[in-house]
C-alpha cells in the first residue's frame, strides 16, 4: 500500500474543515514530549504493521482510537495514545503544487515498532478529528530505547510533499 489520502479529507478542504496555519506553541512530535493538544493542531499517531493491514483506509473519515495503535512499552514515556502534536504546518508553493509540510516527528528514548502513521486534525470534539493521510512505512520500523523518527520529505518539486494540490500552469 502507498500513502493514502482519504476522500473525506479532499471534501473537507472545500468544507473549510482544515486550517494548516493553526499555531502550535508546544509541538510534541518533532519537539519535546507529546506536546499540547490545541484544537485545530495536527497530530501523528503510530500503528503496528499487523501484516500489512492499515488502521484506516481511503473511505475512513474520522480518527478514533484503534487497537493497533502502538503500545507505550517500557522505556517509551514519550509516546501516548493519540500520538504527538506536530509543529505548525508550513503551506507553500512549488511550481504548480501547493504543499503542506511539518517538521519531522520524533520520539526520543522510545521503544516503538510501527508500520503506519496517521495524520489527523485534533479537536476536543471527537466528531471533528478529521483524517488527513495514512502513511505507509513499507513494513515495521522500530526503535529500542532510542529515537523513533518519521521524516517528512524535503519539498523540491512539490510532487514529493506528503500533501499537495496540483494547479494549472
Amino acid at each position: 500500500m502507498a500513502n493514502v489520502v482519504p476522500y473525506a479529507f479532499k471534501q473537507g478542504i472545500l468544507k473549510a474543515q482544515h486550517d494548516f496555519t493553526t499555531v502550535v506553541a508546544n509541538p510534541g512530535a518533532g519537539g519535546a514530549g507529546q506536546g499540547t493538544n490545541v484544537t485545530g493542531a495536527y497530530k501523528l499517531a503510530l500503528y503496528a504493521y499487523n501484516g500489512g493491514t492499515p488502521p484506516f483506509n481511503v473511505n475512513s473519515t474520522i480518527w478514533s482510537a484503534v487497537a493497533s495503535e502502538v503500545n507505550n512499552t517500557a522505556g517509551t514515556a514519550n509516546y501516548t495514545a493519540g500520538g504527538g502534536v506536530l509543529s505548525t504546518a508550513t503551506v507553500g508553493q512549488t511550481g504548480n503544487f501547493t504543499t503542506v509540510d511539518w517538521s519531522d516527528a520524533t520520539w526520543a528514548s522510545a521503544t516503538i515498532s510501527a508500520g503506519y502513521g496517521v495524520l489527523y486534525r485534533y479537536d476536543t470534539n471527537a466528531a471533528n478529528m478529521y483524517l488527513v493521510a495514512i502513511l505507509d512505512f513499507n513494513g515495521a520500523k522500530s526503535s529500542t530505547n532510542g529515537t523513533f523518527q518519521v521524516a517528512f520529505p524535503t519539498i523540491a518539486t512539490g510532487g514529493d510533499a506528503i500533501l499537495s494540490i496540483t494547479g494549472n500552469p
